[in-house]
């Protein structure tokens, strides 16, 4: 992405914004002035970042704009913290960089014009390990519970294991610990931190704390008896639901001034609340979305850009702003060059210290990145009538059941609409720790009673799909849908259609062809499934499991990456597809005729395997599976 150039004029303007404001920590508006320059080298998002900061500082002019900023209140955290905070480590105080000032004066520093409370009621940092974001969240912490102005603060401290929140707490612990002044009216326990704020002295074990701060793991059901005035969520990337979040905001909502904190860096949970939530933010930084519920949000988020390669290590301080004082950029260097060329290494550094999502397998078939450039939405209604292949994935074991669609557009898209059905006891059981109801309400998905999936269901759905599109053909997998395709393709009665039925067999043979060329779309941009977010989950957990029959022919097939990682939607996906390129004219080529067709089948009644020489065509140019 290019850097914006600045005029004189404008930075002229910006300095007057920050004049108003003599009270702030100068750091803050330094760190805004060198991001928008280009005097640092920042990620997209940053900048985004930066830009909100200055449209609001220019909306406090507008009486009808309920929020300021307030200079105070901005730097009161900053000063806390450099005053009273003592780090674990060799370190005699903790002065805090122009990053982690802006991160402070945006949670802290804007509130509403008449009433005084904060602006912002969710705040998400990500950024590379090793910059000091536990620390900094750990002060933040401390400064909540004792210099807010809440009366009776409860301070919850989160994250997905006991273990893990502990992290945070024994952060918390040991600046009370070095420091003297904090000391005197913070009381450390197992469990929790307790602040007094008259002091300690001639306080019994059963005084009752003016704040307190706690500490939980990820469970939902003991978060009932909560009521946090803030709650802080570390390391939220192995987070797969919002149970937790959830019950917090109820508590949360209850506040005069509440405030979510969520920190992390990047994670290998492509399909959970992190993910979520970097979309949201995504959306919130470019001005998308319900402008009522953005103004409530700050994210600030550290990430190497898209057109960065990760081994432009000159870049690197996108994702890692602490970069010269935390890090060592020599550090960094050997330690990607050691792990470069090891896959599970390689995954690693990409996303714990570059902040890009990615999947440790070196076999993933599609990485995150990849499947974000496919994120078009298009209303069915546009494209009703079109002809469209569909595919099917039958469970034998009363698990998911996945149907789909492919619709070619005139522009070379494939509008995919996929679709699951799945046993009360599948959902119930949650072994994949999927919100399934979440996504039955959103029509992602069917959850049905019993414990299997009527193929009666799957007739139905393609009879819907018949009455919007013009359903040439239906692919489907030969081994367990023998009944099945004899109910599709026979007549079951007036204005019933009759599909036509194409066997898929699950072979390198078959689908090594049709894998390569949705690998090349999904590379261009374009697959379309309106964001279905189920879809999504399915396709990162696409394993490829590559089969070499002679020495230089590499052939691709899917498996998933384990068990709980169902690949089923990607197979009627995939299915669909296969049917689509016997069919589709080759490039150049004059479109065949009804009844003609480009490809070799066997009959439905023997089901022989295909034999060599099937000709398989596409987009990108024909192709013979041999």
């Amino acid at each position: 992405m290019m850097q914006r150039t600045w005029t004189s004029t404008e930075a002229q303007e910006r300095a007057a914004l920050y004049a108003r404001h003599p009270d702030a920590d100068e750091r803050i508006f330094s760190y805004v002035e060198d991001v928008l320059t280009g005097r640092e080298d920042t990620c997209r998002k940053v900048r985004l970042a930066c830009e909100r900061f200055i449209r609001d500082l220019m909306r406090e002019a507008d009486e009808g704009c309920p929020w300021i900023f307030d200079g105070e209140k901005a730097s009161r955290p900053i000063r806390f913290t450099e005053k009273w905070m003592r780090p674990r480590g060799d370190y005699d105080s903790m002065v805090l960089m122009p990053w982690q000032c802006f991160f402070l004066a945006n949670v802290f520093g804007w509130i509403h014009r008449a009433e005084g409370y904060r602006k912002h009621t969710k705040a998400l940092l990500v950024v590379g390990s090793g910059n000091g974001k536990t620390p900094l969240v750990a002060a933040a912490a401390l400064y909540l519970a004792s210099q807010d102005g809440v009366r009776n603060a409860e301070v919850d401290v989160l994250a997905n294991s006991q273990k893990q929140s502990a992290l945070l707490m024994d952060d918390c612990r040991a600046m009370v610990e070095q420091s003297p002044a904090l000391s005197r009216r913070f009381r450390s326990l197992r469990t929790s931190i307790e602040y007094y704020q008259d002091g300690l002295s001639g306080k019994s074990r059963s005084a009752v704390p003016d704040a307190i701060i706690q500490s939980h793991a990820a469970n939902a059901r003991t978060l009932d008896g909560l009521r946090p005035t803030a709650a802080v969520f570390d390391e939220i990337h192995e987070a797969r639901t919002y149970d937790m979040i959830v019950q917090l905001r109820r508590s949360l909502d209850k506040c005069r001034d509440p405030l979510l904190l969520m920190c992390s860096t990047m994670g290998y949970v492509l399909d959970g609340v992190l993910v979520s939530e970097y979309r949201l933010a995504d959306q919130m930084l470019k001005g998308i979305g319900n402008d009522t519920v953005n103004e409530r949000s700050f994210a600030l988020i550290y990430e190497l850009d898209e057109d960065i390669q990760p081994d432009q290590h000159e870049h690197w301080i996108q994702a890692n702003p602490s970069l010269g004082v935390l890090l060592r950029l020599e550090q960094l260097q050997e330690r990607w060059e050691a792990g470069r060329a090891v896959p599970a290494l390689r995954a690693d550094f990409l996303t714990k210290q570059l902040n890009l999502f990615t999947r440790v397998s070196a076999a993933s078939f599609l990485d995150w990145s990849l499947i974000q450039r496919n994120q078009d939405v298009i209303d069915l209604e546009t494209v009703r009538g079109r002809e469209a292949y569909g595919g099917f994935d039958i469970s034998v074991s009363g698990d998911h059941t996945s149907v789909c669609l492919e619709v070619p557009l005139d522009d070379g898209r494939m509008l995919v609409i996929p679709h699951t059905f799945v046993p009360r006891s599948i959902a119930d059981r949650d072994a994949e720790r999927l919100d399934y109801y979440s996504y039955a309400m959103q029509g992602l998905l069917t959850i049905i009673e019993g414990d299997y999936i009527r193929q009666e269901l799957i007739v139905e759905w393609f009879e819907k799909w018949a009455e919007v599109f013009d359903i040439r053909c239906i692919g489907y997998d030969p081994a367990n849908a023998t009944l099945l395709v004899r109910s599709l393709s026979s007549w079951r009665g007036e204005d019933k259609p009759i599909f036509t039925c194409d066997p898929v067999r699950q072979g390198a043979l078959t689908l090594n062809a049709p894998m390569k060329d949705l690998k090349e779309r999904f590379l261009d941009g374009m697959i379309c499934y309106n964001q279905n977010r189920l879809f999504e989950w399915y396709l990162n957990n696409v394993k490829l499991r590559q089969d070499f029959s002679t020495r230089d022919n590499e052939n691709w097939v899917p498996t998933k990456l384990d068990k709980y990682s169902k690949i089923d939607a990607f197979m009627a996906f995939l299915d669909a597809h296969t049917a689509w390129m016997r069919r589709c004219p080759a490039p150049g080529t004059i479109a065949a005729e009804p009844g003609f067709s480009f490809f070799a089948l066997p009959s439905r009644e023997t089901e022989q395997p295909e034999e060599p020489g099937i000709l398989f065509f596409s987009m990108t140019g024909g192709r013979r599976a041999t």
